[in-house]
């Protein structure tokens, strides 16, 4: 193995499986039309032929223990995919390390995929599903299965806002995090995933200009509000048959079984928008969080074990 691909490949193992609490860029896929020969060679002889690429091969099993999956060559485009793998583990010094690792030339280098997240402590899915509102968005899904909730308040091929709860999926993959947090607690991710002509910026010398973005900013926060004093019977059984619709469907989607102006009736005489100490600033705790992705500073919460013994 070439001496400079051997010293990269033993810097990475120190990043492998980190814990991690916020995370901050979740999922990186890159392009490039260049890569270099010895990768060139590996994806040859270790790969195999699989979706529409000459060859794929994750670089993780092999001797450089890359935490990243090669896509050889495309078959219509001729162009090589990187996927990484735990990228929020990284940070982006080491992730651009990797990049240039692999691709000879950076300036050429094109964004395919990024997801940007944050994880809120303390917070359900379902109360972002009951008190959440994409305006004039038409395409939106709500899956439920066995107690988890999924609720993706946009859903496109190419842009996706998502909820979901991300401590019930550590402890169902009984990942090392779980152990972090107690029984009662409640932690949903929140993700914005960006695809193709959806991402903002495609070059990935540019990756920095992310912590300029306010994916969430269209979001409106209400919650419903009954007040049986202050208002006629007849709006009180209105107010508590909406509650029903959104306490059963979410208040995306009981907003679409409203004409927009019966809707904006129903929302200014019957929604609440929150207040700051109801809700966290979303956007800012996401920008926040893609910032210390982009500087390396990545946090990494200690045991409940450690932090009682830092106490005494």
């Amino acid at each position: 193995m070439p001496r400079g691909l051997r010293r990269a490949a033993s810097a990475s193992t120190s990043y492998h499986y980190r814990p991690k609490h916020l995370d901050m860029i979740d999922k990186l896929v890159l392009l490039s039309p260049l890569i270099r020969r010895p990768f060139v060679e590996i994806a040859m002889e270790e790969g195999e032929p699989k979706w529409g690429y000459e060859r794929c091969v994750d670089l993780r099993d092999t001797a450089l223990k890359l935490p990243v999956k090669l896509f050889y060559r495309g078959r219509h485009t001729q162009i090589h995919k990187l996927e990484f793998i735990g990228v929020a583990r990284l940070g982006q010094p080491r992730t651009r390390e990797i990049a240039e690792l692999i691709f000879p030339i950076l300036e050429r280098v094109r964004i395919y995929r990024i997801d940007l997240c944050v994880d809120l402590l303390g917070f359900s899915p379902w109360f972002f599903v009951t008190n959440v509102r994409l305006p004039r968005q038409q395409n939106f899904q709500l899956y439920r299965s066995r107690g988890a909730v999924s609720f993706y308040l946009q859903f496109s091929a190419q842009r996706k806002i998502l909820f979901y709860d991300r401590l019930r999926l550590l402890r169902k993959d009984k990942h090392p995090l779980a152990a972090l947090f107690n029984a009662s607690d409640e932690l949903t991710r929140i993700e914005v995933q960006m695809t193709g002509g959806a991402v903002p910026f495609k070059r990935f010398l540019d990756i920095g200009r992310y912590s300029e973005i306010e994916p969430l900013k269209h979001l409106q926060i209400a919650r419903l509000r009954i007040d049986p004093a202050k208002n006629t019977p007849a709006k009180v059984l209105v107010a508590y048959g909406l509650r029903w619709l959104i306490q059963k469907y979410g208040q995306q989607v009981a907003s679409r079984m409203f004409s927009p102006s019966s809707w904006a009736a129903l929302q200014k005489t019957y929604l609440k928008p929150m207040k700051l100490f109801e809700v966290p600033p979303l956007g800012l705790w996401m920008r926040k969080s893609v910032t210390r992705w982009l500087g390396g500073r990545l946090l990494h919460p200690r045991t409940r074990q450690q932090r009682e013994s830092g106490r005494q």
